[in-house]
């Protein structure tokens, strides 16, 4: 007796759970992340820090270096002061001189503290920026670290169950003998995006949705042939052709 193509119509069924389960496996993995976006942000957060860092060690740099200026000043201020008041200088137009270089030194003081009170504010607030920007590049190269780590083992399970269904898939074709059964089934997934064989459901194709005349939902739960949605074309398999093949 002639087997026909319908009888395997379960298992073809059981072979399209497998397909559809490994396209959504394969799905999900195209769309993991992989750290690409978490990297950039790492990348601008560090590039941002050391910007920053930059910034506040060149003010740190001229406040130390106006700093230095100040003491050597004020040395030698200290310095002409002590030669003044000591008396060893008698002369009216010597002392004159040093009166002006005195005057002259406690502006060019006056003027560096200004200088100074501006960049010790600024030196301030930029180290805050400094080790804020910092805290905001560790945060950010934690996260990367952490997608990256949530990636690895995420892409590590797809395979895994890839490789396990593989294998099941292997077992489900050999219980499927009919060659052009399974030839057209493939062909019809290529056409389908991946769904070649539904169930009738509620009267309905479950691949389109769209409403099943009864002359199909009878020949697809009577007939020998194999039945297709009017409308999109994919196999149809009844439900009862699924109970009965599990009981």
């Amino acid at each position: 007796m002639t087997s026909s193509p319908k009888q395997f119509l379960p298992d073809l069924f059981a072979l399209q759970q497998l397909d559809t389960k490994i396209q959504q496996i394969k799905r999900s993995q195209s769309h993991l992340d992989n750290g690409k976006f978490s990297e950039e942000v790492a990348i601008t957060a560090r590039s941002e820090h050391k910007g920053s860092s930059a910034q506040y060690h060149a003010t740190h740099a001229s406040l130390r270096d106006n700093e230095l200026k100040l003491s050597t000043l004020e040395a030698k201020l200290a310095n002409i002061r002590k030669k003044m008041y000591e008396g060893s200088v008698t002369n009216a137009k010597e002392l004159t001189n040093i009166e002006k270089e005195i005057a002259s030194l406690e502006r060019q003081r006056a003027d560096l503290d200004d200088v100074i009170l501006t960049l010790m504010e600024k030196s301030e607030s930029e180290k805050t920026l400094e080790v804020d920007a910092e805290g905001r590049a560790a945060a950010a190269e934690a996260k990367h670290q952490t997608v990256l780590a949530d990636f690895s083992a995420k892409l590590s399970q797809c395979k895994t169950q890839l490789t396990q269904l593989a294998t099941h898939r292997n077992l489900a074709i050999e219980a499927i003998p009919d060659a052009k059964l399974l030839k057209r089934y493939e062909d019809l997934r290529v056409r389908y995006g991946g769904l070649a064989l539904v169930p009738i459901s509620e009267g309905r194709c479950d691949g389109c949705k769209m409403p099943l005349s009864g002359t199909i939902i009878k020949a697809a739960e009577t007939d020998d042939d194999i039945s297709y949605c009017d409308n999109c074309g994919r196999m149809l398999v009844a439900l009862s052709q699924l109970r009965d093949k599990r009981d």
